[in-house]
């Protein structure tokens, strides 16, 4: 037997010991973390045991859950409910400690969004229990979390750093309160991503399971960037900015951008601008662009991400207050598609999707940035680079089809920034 059957083995006999002849509930969001525990339980216990749940919050990627509910009715489960919950999510406030939270629409800090979906994950999970006729602090339910997820959340039973990066929705206090208690399943909870991707293919699920492109649980909430309008670039970190950019990169110019993003520096979380250099088309230097997005960040404090414009140069960039909306996450679910379907089949990259930035001109308001990551623990990761993972021509023709078939759009740009000092995700 394999390390990764013995492992697997293992994960089938603690679902029985933790389990019993109890029922469990599963959260099933569709990617391969989720889809794994889920295939685990039906290992271990009786498909008529298992109920699994699948919340469609309205951050999803376009059409994503009608072919996840398909693809989990295919594995054998037979209690599958799909929730709309998009008004919920959309519409809620919470009451905690420091007053009410909310509603999404109103945050644009990215720790209070991820707090405020988690939470309400678990309120619609406890929900589902009550219509069950169950108790919720009695009822098992099992989550596709995965070891990076609690070591940036900084949970205090598997991270020796104490400094949260970002928090999870799988690890919010409703979700550690349960776990001391003991009725929370986490399967997935020792294994990296590419660990998961192994174990999916040895449970014999189909490869667009397995290789499903990873997807935070708040979804494309944490891809849209807010901006308050209150937030400020100083004239000296201007000056400073174009100081260290003409030293590095004596052709190139750029702008600190007033928008602010999550990073890694020294282990701890950071939170900072990011700065656009200019070009000119997709035939950059890209190892250059590469060693400027790790410079820049390491010299000026103020910075941790790094973003090339793909199309043309710009005139200056207007911020513009914005904050979470239907329409703008529409916008992004169409735009994401299109990044989505560039990267569908090619297994170099571990991750790649579109953040869209309240940034750009009067007549055109919005940005994309393009992300594509080459990693296999998710831990650290560099960017994708033209001519090994994919060609200019081929990124000519995706930023070509952006700015053409989406006049909202004015920069089209490539996040050249490696993990650390950015992390994956951009909130």
């Amino acid at each position: 037997m394999t390390m990764l059957e013995t492992q697997i083995d293992v994960a089938i006999q603690e679902i029985r010991r933790q389990v019993g002849d109890e029922k469990v509930l599963v959260l099933v969001s569709g990617g391969v973390d989720s889809a794994v525990s889920a295939a685990l339980l039906l290992k271990a216990l009786p498909a008529d045991r298992i109920y699994a749940v699948h919340v469609d919050h309205g951050f999803m990627r376009l059409h994503e859950s009608d072919e996840i509910c398909d693809a989990l009715e295919k594995m054998g489960l037979v209690h599958l409910k799909r929730m709309d919950a998009r008004e919920f999510f959309f519409d809620s406030v919470l009451d905690t400690e420091d007053g009410p939270l909310g509603p999404l629409t109103t945050l644009n800090d990215p720790e209070k969004r991820r707090f405020m979906i988690g939470t309400l994950f678990i309120m619609l999970l406890q929900q589902v229990v009550e219509e069950m006729g169950l108790d919720f602090t009695k009822t098992y339910w099992a989550q596709g979390t995965i070891k990076p997820d609690l070591l940036e959340s900084a949970n205090p039973d598997y991270a020796e750093n104490e400094s949260r990066i970002k928090t999870h929705h799988n690890d919010v206090d409703l979700v550690r309160e349960a776990r001391k208690r003991g009725m929370v399943v986490e399967t997935n909870k020792a294994w990296y991503k590419e660990e998961v991707r192994q174990v999916a293919l040895r449970l014999g699920l189909p490869e667009e399971i397995a290789f499903r492109q990873p997807f935070p649980g708040p979804g494309l909430c944490v891809r849209l960037m807010g901006f308050d309008g209150d937030e400020t670039v100083t004239e000296n970190q201007h000056e400073e900015f174009r100081t260290i950019l003409t030293q590095l990169a004596p052709r190139r110019r750029g702008e600190v951008v007033p928008i602010k993003t999550v990073g890694v520096h020294d282990n701890q979380r950071s939170f900072r601008n990011f700065a656009v250099v200019e070009g000119t088309d997709c035939e950059a230097d890209w190892n250059a662009m590469i060693d400027l997005a790790v410079k820049l960040p390491n010299t000026l404090d103020f910075i941790n991400r790094v973003v090339y414009r793909l199309n043309g140069t710009g005139k200056g960039y207007i911020c513009t207050p914005t904050t979470i909306s239907q329409e703008n996450i529409e916008l992004l679910r169409q735009v994401d598609a299109r990044v989505s379907r560039f990267f569908a089949n090619n297994r170099k990259i571990a991750q790649a999707f579109a953040v869209l930035l309240p940034m750009g001109s009067m007549e055109k308001p919005f940005s994309v940035v393009i992300r594509a990551m080459v990693t296999s623990d998710f831990m650290t990761g560099r960017p994708a680079k033209i001519g090994e993972e994919f060609t200019a021509a081929q990124l000519r023709e995706l930023v070509s089809e952006i700015v053409r078939d989406f006049p909202q759009i004015d920069c089209v740009a490539y996040d050249f920034t490696a993990k650390p000092p950015a992390t994956v995700e951009w909130m």
